[in-house]
């Protein structure tokens, strides 16, 4: 099975976009901010729940979110 990391490009420019906090994008998702640290970095792989939450929340497809 194929790790999902995220595009940690994409979600850092539509957070920029959205002028929302990476410690208030990690509290909407429902992680601790350290966690959200790991992901932008490619270190964790992202549960499905938590994929469908970050897409929800900035307004972006699997495609451009996920890599």
């Amino acid at each position: 099975m194929k790790r999902v990391l995220l595009n940690a490009d994409a979600a850092e420019l539509s957070l920029a976009k959205k002028d929302m906090s990476k410690t208030k994008f990690a509290a909407l998702v429902g992680c601790n901010k350290p966690l959200l640290s790991a992901y932008l970095a490619g270190k964790v792989a992202i549960r499905p729940c938590r994929r469908y939450k970050m897409q929800q929340i900035l307004g972006l497809t699997f495609d451009e979110l996920f890599v």
